[in-house]
């Protein structure tokens, strides 16, 4: 029966034809629009109870509400959390949300029609010393599920993130000491502390983070209703209603109805009418007294006006320069040329206690720790600067005079709370020792490793291959290279205070490498590694040999263990030259990096064989890099992984300098 029904339904549906739409406008008839948005996110949206009813309101929902009226659709509105309107816009469940802010992740899935600049800030408790993004590395940081804020700072992996479902549950956590900061929109956060009574609590730190388009998100491919919304933003803009919506939830400029400017123009026009009809009866007896008269008293209204202005700008400027010094980071008191306490920041009346101060001598309050020989102590002097301990903190202070005609004025006293920061330099200072060390330690092991390596391959082979002659005189040649590298290496460790420099020479680039393919010959082998020679016999370089060639025997160990498991595998080692710098290229057709595991490569320690230290390419860059060198690597997953070692063609610094053995 309900197959039966589906096939006649069908069957109607394709006699009616295709949905009609109205040509001029692009609407389908009876089409209800889904719009979703934030149901916790005031004054941008919110639901409130109004007689037991729920109602969703705020400065969103009355603009989507204009545009319903402008263009004649129908809108349904759909309050939810943020995450969770994220996740129904993606899937089709909305056709649109009604409030979004702009960024590069988003533009990638949704089309945006902007009516609004947002920002984010930093909002942290009034006794919380923090100054931007970076001091907040660490610590518990709360934001909204879905947010800008959270893609950004989940992206950097920095932050410890603890996700809510809206800002006013952020702030409530924030409170409660659950969290440090919260990282939320501006306009957002200040409606809903000062609809909580929590101003007094919290405050804003650091400038305002990535102010950005804010506007109306619609799904990729979704042109008729990114059409239709385009059109309803920018008739309520052109007819006023926008600046109305704006003005209800967000105030705006006081100035007076127009009515009040007729008004006094009809007045205007009316005094001048009779002051004319003076004028022409009184002319011959007052004419050049009221000309004077008018013209000092419109020098003194302007100068009265000017007056206020700057009295005004004064007031302003006071103000500002007091949130400024209150919220820096250093405690500043000022004392008058008798030491008297002129001013007090709050950041000094933390660790001072000593608001009440003001006009008070400077020895009856604890700013006197800072004069311990009085005010005498300082003639003389401009500025002074020291560091003691005081109250238990270790403060970090200057005093700087400030004269008039060679008397003393004022005295400004400017310190802060260095405790923690050099207990953390110490404990820093003493893990870079060790770890310094432990690098030290790792290093020559794996230096020494490379050439026992060769040695030991040698000593394998000879019972088998002694009466070889070939192989006697590779042998005789080999190992002792190998011992003598082993006993620089040594040499490199008890030289640790003096570190030598290269012993840069002109190389014979390809003999090197041949020299390097006959150590490896054995590991190629077994790999079953072809490997292709492309440099010329004429291949000159200047550096120190031994280090090129570590560095080279690295590159191709890596390459062989980058083929394990390749069909045909092979490497190609070539030579290009420009500029007076010649570049070796080892490239191989191996597994390839992706970009994370490249980016890390010459970091110590970093491997991704599960018996590798992680020193091979550190090691190998800081020897190019002391040979005037550059070395770098490109990748692509499953292709392969070319490794470029640059070094000087031309003579450094005009030096005579000898020719290597080839």
């Amino acid at each position: 029966m309900k197959a039966a029904i589906i096939v006649c339904v069908a069957l109607l549906t394709m006699l009616a034809g295709p949905v009609p739409v109205d040509a001029e406008s692009g609407l389908e008839p009876h089409r209800v629009y889904v719009v979703g948005g934030d149901e916790n996110f005031p004054p941008y949206e919110f639901v409130v109870e109004v007689d037991g009813v729920k109602a969703y309101r705020g400065f969103n929902v009355d603009i989507m509400k204009a545009v319903a009226l402008q263009t004649g659709i129908e809108i349904e509105f759909q309050p939810m959390t943020w995450a969770s309107a994220l996740d129904a816009l993606d899937v089709g469940q909305l056709d649109a949300i009604q409030g979004m802010k702009y960024n590069a992740q988003r533009a990638a899935k949704y089309y945006f029609v902007d009516y609004l600049t947002s920002a984010q800030s930093i909002f942290v408790r009034k006794e919380t010393v923090v100054t931007d993004l970076d001091s907040l590395r660490g610590h518990k940081i709360a934001v909204q599920g879905g947010d800008v804020a959270f893609q950004r700072l989940q992206a950097s992996g920095d932050y410890d993130l603890v996700v809510v479902a809206d800002q006013e549950e952020a702030f409530s956590r924030l409170l409660a000491g659950q969290v440090m900061a919260v990282i939320g929109n501006n306009l957002a956060g200040q409606y809903i502390l000062q609809k909580n009574k929590q101003v007094d609590l919290v405050k804003i730190a650091g400038s305002d983070i990535e102010p950005g388009r804010y506007g109306v998100a619609v799904r990729k491919g979704d042109m008729q209703t990114l059409r239709i919304m385009q059109k309803g933003i920018e008739e309520i803009k052109k007819n006023g209603t926008y600046d109305k919506i704006y003005s209800k939830w967000f105030g705006q400029s006081i100035d007076y109805p127009s009515a009040y400017y007729r008004d006094r123009l009809v007045m205007a026009l009316s005094f001048l009418a009779v002051l004319l009809l003076a004028l022409a009866l009184m002319l011959y007896l007052s004419y050049a007294l009221r000309q004077e008269v008018h013209r000092r008293t419109a020098e003194i209204a302007a100068i009265n006006r000017e007056l206020l202005e700057r009295n005004e700008y004064i007031k302003k400027e006071n103000l500002y320069k007091e949130k400024v010094l209150n919220s820096g980071y250093n405690g500043i008191v000022t004392l008058d040329g008798q030491g008297y306490v002129q001013y007090v920041n709050d950041y000094a009346d933390k660790y001072l206690a000593c608001r009440d101060a003001i006009s008070r001598h400077y020895t009856a309050t604890a700013i006197g720790e800072f004069f311990p020989a009085g005010l005498s102590d300082l003639t003389g002097q401009g500025k002074i600067a020291d560091e003691r301990v005081i109250l238990g903190y270790l403060m970090e202070y200057t005093i700087t005079r400030l004269t008039a005609s060679g008397h003393l004025e004022v005295l400004v006293l400017e310190f802060r709370d260095v405790t923690v920061e050099r207990r953390l330099r110490e404990q820093l200072y003493r893990k870079d020792k060790m770890e310094a060390l432990g690098s030290l330690v790792a290093g020559i092991a794996h230096e020494i490793r490379t050439p026992l390596t060769s040695i030991k391959t040698f000593a394998e082979l000879l019972p088998a291959k002694y009466d070889n002659p070939s192989f006697r005189q590779k042998i005789s040649f080999y190992v002792p290279q190998e011992v003598e590298r082993v006993d620089a290496m040594v040499n490199n460790l008890l030289d640790y205070a003096k570190p030598r420099k290269p012993s840069r020479q002109l190389t014979n680039v390809q003999g090197l490498v041949q020299e390097v393919l006959v150590l490896c010959g054995g590991r190629l082998k077994s790999a079953g590694v072809r490997v292709g020679l492309l440099v010329p016999d004429d291949a000159r370089a200047y550096g120190d040999r031994q280090q090129i060639q570590q560095v080279v025997i690295n590159a191709l160990l890596n390459a062989i263990d980058a083929l394990a498991g390749v069909d045909r595998p092979q490497i190609a080692i070539r030579w290009t030259e420009a500029d007076k710098a010649g570049t070796i290229v080892i490239e191989d057709n191996g597994c390839g990096m992706d970009e994370q595991t490249r980016s890390r490569i010459f970091d110590p320690f970093f491997t991704t064989k599960p018996t590798g230290t992680g020193l091979g390419l550190a090691i190998s860059y800081q020897y190019i890099v002391e040979n005037d060198g550059k070395l770098w690597v490109e990748s692509v997953p499953d292709t392969g992984t070319k490794v470029y070692i640059q070094l000087q063609t031309g003579n450094p610094g005009g030096k005579d300098v000898q020719t290597a053995r080839s």
